[in-house]
């Protein structure tokens, strides 16, 4: 079911200039995605076990994205005061429209409408319409993280819901109707492609700068929920620092250089005592060798087979 986006400036509770209302509800709804993400991201996985805390929430964010990229992209049009804007508008799909495709190229059915009530055999969901509100002109829009392969395929079934799309939307005065692809992050362009640094002048109005706001936010959000995620996991995988015996033994700092207690004067008399602290255990494990007559060090093995 499709919902007319709001255009800020309409809202009596939310007057004031009209960038910083778009900028709050951006960051907003990049806030509320990511905690939707870590939330009901599965942390028990079978295979994975504590490794699905973090590997779950990554794909979360990554799909949740895309969706929520195209949400704020309507939110930025409809704030413009220029477009008329529609999320998630269904559009019937015809066997009439169906059959035209099949048997013309789609340079013939530009300028072709067929009914859009009659032999209806099913609906297609676009991201948004965007209605130019002055000209009567309305794109079917799809938004993709980067557009490759499948970008034919959407191509084909906004042309296909297209056909039908200005019987549909009559009620929004629509006389003209056409599909684009909008490439957020991607590099392909063409026919019916618009990549993200030609959105500004395909509309006409500010749309990049806030598309890099939200997705500035988003980042910042996801990054913290996802360290969070592997505070936890490196807490499971890596054990506690064993505190060091309160038996173990102390070298001063002469002796734990290789020196032999009197090489050098540690302390003065009547002054402070040497200074002491804990052996390291490879530190003991060399005392105890030492003590024992055992040679330590990458030569040792040499050493006590020589003859």
């Amino acid at each position: 079911m499709s919902s007319k986006v709001p255009d800020p400036h309409d809202c009596p509770s939310e007057r004031g200039d009209g960038d910083d209302q778009l900028a709050a509800s951006l960051e907003a709804l990049a806030v509320s995605v990511v905690r939707d993400a870590a939330t009901t991201a599965r942390l028990d996985d079978p295979v994975l076990g504590a490794y699905s805390a973090v590997a779950g929430l990554s794909h979360s964010l990554v799909v949740r994205h895309g969706s929520a990229a195209a949400t704020a992209l309507a939110r930025i049009l409809a704030g413009s005061g220029v477009f008329q804007v529609l999320a998630e508008e269904t559009i019937p799909l015809t066997a009439t429209a169906a059959a035209l495709m099949e048997t013309n190229a789609g340079a013939r059915l530009r300028a072709v409408d067929v009914p859009h009530d009659q032999r209806v055999t099913g609906s297609y969901r676009v991201d948004a319409v965007v209605i130019d509100e002055q000209s009567h002109q309305a794109w079917l829009v799809e938004v993709r993280r980067q557009a490759g392969s499948t970008t034919k395929r959407a191509r084909q079934r906004l042309e296909h819901a297209r056909l039908s799309a200005v019987g549909h939307l009559r009620p929004h005065r629509v006389a003209e109707c056409s599909t684009i692809v909008i490439d957020l992050h991607g590099t392909e362009e063409g026919e019916g492609v618009v990549p993200r640094h030609r959105l500004d002048a395909f509309f006409g109005v500010p749309v990049q700068r806030h598309l890099d706001a939200f997705d500035s936010t988003y980042k910042d959000e996801a990054q913290t929920a996802l360290l969070a995620r592997l505070t936890d996991l490196a807490a499971i995988m890596l054990p506690a620092q064993e505190p060091t015996p309160a038996d173990a033994p102390l070298l001063d700092d002469g002796a734990i250089n290789g020196e032999q207690q009197g090489d050098h004067p540690t302390s003065q008399p009547g002054g402070p005592p040497p200074r002491r602290r804990p052996l390291s255990p490879a530190e003991a494990l060399s005392a105890r060798r030492g003590l024992a007559g055992i040679a330590s060090g990458p030569g040792a093995a040499r050493v006590g087979r020589a003859h």
